[in-house]
């Protein structure tokens, strides 16, 4: 068997492990399982009593024990922001120059699916 055909063998059964896809007449049979969600905090953070979302803001995944930082992550132009992670608890935080810095304990479980909505009050 050449190179190429090995990689495209290899490619093969590689998409049919990921997507579950069967090929007719190739004697593959394959097993489908639910996909996997991966575990992730998304949300997005606002100006203290308004709607205005801030681009920017500096979001820290920290360990809450240790309080050491394990991810961080900018909003986007739209205020919003995502990281993904493990389940577990952690510590996240957000700061950004002239706010002030916010801090909030919060589970991540890989099932739950929801969207925070963190205001960041002006610095004082």
């Amino acid at each position: 068997m050449s190179f190429l055909s090995s990689v495209l063998a290899l490619l093969l059964i590689l998409a049919i492990r990921m997507y579950g896809l069967q090929v007719p007449g190739s004697g593959i049979k394959t097993i489908e399982y639910p996909r996997e969600s991966v575990p992730s905090i998304r949300g997005k953070v606002v100006r203290n009593g308004t709607e205005e979302r801030l681009q920017g803001v500096k979001v820290q995944l920290l360990d809450p024990g240790s309080r050491k930082v394990l991810k961080t992550t900018t909003t986007e132009s739209d205020g919003k922001f995502h990281l993904r992670t493990r389940n577990g608890l952690f510590r996240l935080r957000l700061y950004l120059l002239g706010y002030d810095i916010v801090e909030i304990d919060i589970k991540v479980d890989g099932k739950m699916r929801r969207e925070l909505a963190i205001d960041l009050p002006i610095g004082t």
